[in-house]
């Protein structure tokens, strides 16, 4: 994928991930609705609603900060300490935190 440099062109992008997840989703849920039909082991299906509901959940996310990137920063768009000479090019590794269960 190539860098996108017009802001428009990002929301866009950012907007048309979001579709894509929702569209995933979908199908995940189909997949985890047969799962159950054929009573595969229960985790299998836990497993399909988690990765659902966390496809729908990162694509509202973008839903909500892709109009963010319609307007030019003006400020520093480098994130980080605005004093430091040895600014990492690479963003910081993260670990994903699961969310959280819901109980039945």
């Amino acid at each position: 994928m190539h860098a996108t440099t017009a802001p428009e062109q990002k929301t866009a992008v950012l907007r048309q991930v979001a579709e894509q997840l929702r569209n995933a989703a979908e199908i995940i849920q189909r997949y985890q609705y047969r799962a159950q039909w054929d009573r595969l082991p229960a985790d299998v299906a836990k497993q399909l609603q988690d990765a659902h509901e966390q496809a729908e959940q990162i694509a509202r996310a973008l839903d909500r900060v892709a109009p963010a990137f319609n307007s030019q920063p003006t400020t520093d768009p480098v994130p980080g300490p605005h004093h430091s000479h040895n600014r990492s090019t690479t963003a910081p590794a993260t670990t994903p935190t699961p969310p959280a269960r819901r109980r039945r």
